[in-house]
């Protein structure tokens, strides 16, 4: 990956910022309940804030506690 590189948020359209942890990328794969000769993906790319604010409550991104053990849950759940 090169500095110059941008990556474009498919929730609100804006530039990530290459500060961690908002590059953040989401595999989309369809037939998920079929084998992998009929299945496609995509990768994308959005800001943390904008996927954790789409997400149910109930869902907890327990990635962003990885990225700083030992800090309260940064997922806002």
């Amino acid at each position: 990956m090169s500095m110059a590189e941008k990556y474009q948020c498919c929730f609100c359209g804006r530039t990530i910022d290459r500060a961690s942890p908002d590059v953040g990328g989401l595999r989309y794969y369809t037939c998920a309940d079929r084998g992998e000769e009929f299945q496609s993906d995509q990768q994308l790319f959005c800001h943390t804030t904008c996927l954790t604010d789409r997400l149910h409550p109930s869902v907890h991104m327990y990635v962003l506690d990885l990225l700083n053990p030992g800090a309260p849950d940064q997922s806002g759940r």
